[in-house]
């Protein structure tokens, strides 16, 4: 019989590049102790935030420029230490930095403008999972696995709306979809996730084969009015109790409670 994990944390944290001295006085021991005493068994540790900002000594994305440590890599470590487990968190859609640096990797909406924050609006700028940015994000994601002992990732925000980028138009066209039709751009738009989910869950399991190697996505696909709730937290807990690895890549799906027991 195998013991249910007792308490998982969702540690949130989305940190504006602005913001100085990040993890100056941070003690890895302390942190992992303080865990323990509260009976964590698990605790999701960030790679890349909503901002685009890496807590790691990255060679394919940007390093918060506050952060003088390998934070992430210090909490897996102290966390193992003490018995505890550390899915990894790669923020997917939502990336401020990439976003701003490669406008040519945004989605579009059907008027033709860009999908999310609005110049000199706070928020967060959407991503096209159909160009050059799904490669940045593979990339990152093969860099994180292959360089730490994560024990899974989490995809935040694997959310492909109709997209009328001139990708997204193009390769629609190839398929003999129509791209003024809505319903041809929503089935594309769940392609585009399908295939992204199926290509990072490939290299998450490809360098992490030994169970428990989780890949899992809070996601959903266009319409954004009509999201899809899968019950992942279920499925987890009951695929957990027989040992076996836990994968959602196929279909469009997102958490019910955002912060809550997602891996328990």
């Amino acid at each position: 019989m195998v013991a249910l994990p007792f308490r998982q944390i969702h540690l949130d944290f989305h940190t504006s590049p602005l913001i100085p001295d990040v993890a100056a006085e941070f003690d890895p021991d302390e942190f992992a102790q303080t865990l323990k005493d509260a009976f964590v068994n698990s605790v999701t540790v960030f790679a890349k935030c909503h901002h685009g900002m890496s807590y790691y000594d990255t060679k394919v994305g940007i390093k918060h420029p506050a952060l003088k440590r390998d934070l992430l890599g210090e909490m897996i470590a102290a966390c193992h230490r003490y018995g505890i487990r550390t899915p990894v968190y790669i923020s997917v859609v939502w990336d401020n930095w990439a976003a701003e640096h490669h406008p040519e990797w945004r989605q579009v909406n059907r008027e033709g403008k860009f999908v999310g924050a609005e110049p000199f609006q706070a928020g967060w700028r959407w991503l096209c999972l159909n160009t050059g940015y799904a490669d940045y994000v593979a990339a990152q994601t093969e860099e994180v696995v292959k360089g730490y002992e994560v024990d899974g990732v989490f995809f935040d925000i694997v959310m492909q709306w109709e997209c009328y980028c001139e990708k997204c138009r193009r390769d629609m066209l190839a398929q003999g979809l129509d791209p003024e039709n809505a319903e041809h751009a929503r089935q594309f738009a769940r392609q585009v996730c399908q295939r992204f989910m199926g290509r990072v869950n490939e290299i998450v399991h490809r360098h992490r084969l030994k169970p428990p190697s989780i890949t899992t996505a809070a996601c959903a696909s266009a319409p954004a009015a009509k999201r899809t709730f899968t019950p992942i937290r279920k499925l987890s807990r009951y695929r957990r109790a027989v040992g076996a690895t836990c994968t959602f890549p196929s279909s469009p799906a997102m958490c019910g409670r955002f912060g809550g027991s997602f891996w328990a």
